[in-house]
């Protein structure tokens, strides 16, 4: 069951160092999975974790080839863009259990691999606002995320 862990409307810089945060506290076979529209920020979040765990500073979307992978002082990383996936059974290729087992999932657009995704991902939703300059957070994890967050944010 995934609680709430944060709901708030954050500019581009605030998300980039929410980000930053979470990548503090991500351990080897950690899932997160970004929902959001084209243009909300999924990749500009996931660029962010990436370049935090791998110190590269050139990260290229992977959109096109589905995956990325970094190596980082917590394993791999798997950057998996699934936008251009349309059916589950196009996944197995991809493997993301071997990548779980490696390090850690970070997944634009997860819709089509939810029923492959372990129960305790991370879900991070983001959403244009009127605003345009900020956009609306909704963060929800297990209760294992609850804690780490909660460990995060006193510390």
């Amino acid at each position: 069951m995934l609680v709430p862990l944060l709901q708030l409307a954050l500019t581009e810089d605030e998300a980039i160092n929410l980000a930053h945060s979470l990548s503090c506290v991500l351990t080897s076979g950690d899932c997160i999975a970004l929902f959001g529209e084209l243009g909300a920020g999924k990749s500009t979040f996931a660029r962010a974790m990436i370049q935090q765990l791998s110190g590269e500073e050139e990260v290229p979307s992977p959109t096109f080839t589905l995956l990325q992978q970094y190596h980082t002082p917590i394993g791999v990383l798997s950057h998996y863009d699934l936008y251009r996936v349309k059916h589950v059974n196009e996944l197995a290729e991809l493997a993301i259990d071997d990548a779980l087992q490696q390090g850690v999932c970070l997944i634009e657009w997860p819709e089509v691999a939810l029923p492959l995704l372990p129960s305790d991902c991370l879900e991070i939703r983001i959403a244009s606002t009127k605003d345009e300059k900020t956009r609306h957070f909704e963060v929800k994890g297990s209760p294992r995320w609850q804690r780490r967050w909660l460990y995060k944010t006193t510390t």
